[in-house]
């Protein structure tokens, strides 16, 4: 009996949040999740999200992201020391 509640509770609950995306609740999880379970009577206090992936272009965007921002202290550093000599050799 207890398997069957379990069971349909489960149901009930991926009927109510269907297919969640983590833009959807990413800064606020338990508000999302409440907007979508209260109705139902129920209430989310703690969140803990695993085995969650990313595709590949997401990864190598963060990547390319990461490299251009690496090059960019970079060439500032380079400009800033650039000018540390020229103001020394006035």
């Amino acid at each position: 009996l207890e398997k069957a509640v379990n069971v349909a509770r489960e149901k009930k609950v991926n009927a109510r949040v269907g297919k969640v995306y983590t833009s959807d609740f990413f800064y606020y999880p338990q508000k999302g999740l409440n907007e979508k379970l209260n109705g139902i009577g129920l209430y989310v206090t703690d969140v803990n999200i695993v085995n969650f992936d990313f595709s590949d272009a997401f990864i190598t965007a963060i990547e390319e992201k990461q490299v251009a921002q690496q090059k960019l202290l970079k060439a500032e550093t380079e400009k800033q020391t650039a000018i540390t000599n020229a103001q020394a050799e006035a």
